[in-house]
């Protein structure tokens, strides 16, 4: 997979539950390892990461 994005962009990415969306943002983040392939970036690079928010609403 290559992702190229402009200086100040945010993206998200969209999936279904268990497709490991979470786990590729924790890679970029440098908070987990990748088991294969390699992750080039510029040495000036911010990554922000809001947790998850459940809410549950009931009558």
């Amino acid at each position: 997979m290559s992702l190229f994005h402009y200086r100040r962009e945010k993206i998200g990415i969209v999936g279904i539950n268990g497709t490991g969306k979470s786990t590729l943002l924790n890679i970029i983040a440098g908070l987990e390892d990748s088991d294969l392939g390699t992750k080039d970036h510029p040495n000036d690079y911010t990554i922000s990461i809001y947790p998850k928010i459940r809410i549950l609403m009931r009558n």
